[in-house]
């Protein structure tokens, strides 16, 4: 069970488990695709591609914020064993990745202009958040991309809905 590895095995043990982890969190997107279109195409593979990647993204940021806390707590996440801007820097590859991958959804899918502007909208804002750590490098910057992030994969989420269900 994903919450057994995750938290027992793998969080405790390595500065991977964010990125294992977000293996494990992209199949619901494969079964809501699924559950939606009745099929398991490349869309619904390139969409738990844009979860996959959007994870790190998105979690590295708490990472940063609670840096002390886990820490303390004796966990080995990557803003604790490699530090602050070696995270900073990893948000940023994979917040790339997530860009990428969800521009490649678009076209795979077929979805239309309104996918586009949201994608890029809220792409925008997630980037600008990231790229504010690293101008003021504060934990209240790390919460502001976190909430950003979370932001960006709803937007996204709601119009792949939009696009699936009513366009």
């Amino acid at each position: 069970n994903y919450a057994g590895v995750y938290t027992i095995v793998l969080k405790p043990t390595t500065t991977w488990n964010t990125v294992v982890g977000g293996g494990a969190g992209a199949l619901p997107a494969v079964i809501g695709w699924a559950a939606v279109t009745g099929s398991v195409g490349l869309p619904a593979l390139v969409l738990a591609a844009v979860v996959f990647c959007w994870t790190p993204a998105h979690f590295y940021n708490l990472a940063i914020a609670y840096r002390e806390d886990y820490a303390s707590a004796g966990y080995p996440m990557l803003s604790v064993v490699e530090g602050v801007d070696p995270t900073r820097r990893r948000i940023l590859y994979w917040l790339g990745a997530t860009l990428l991958v969800a521009g490649a959804l678009g076209v795979v899918a077929d979805f239309g202009p309104i996918y586009a502007l949201t994608s890029a909208t809220v792409g925008f804002v997630f980037v600008w958040t990231v790229a504010r750590q690293f101008r003021t490098g504060t934990d209240l910057a790390a919460y502001r991309s976190f909430h950003a992030s979370n932001a960006y994969l709803g937007a996204l989420l709601g119009v792949i809905l939009l696009e699936t269900l009513v366009l």
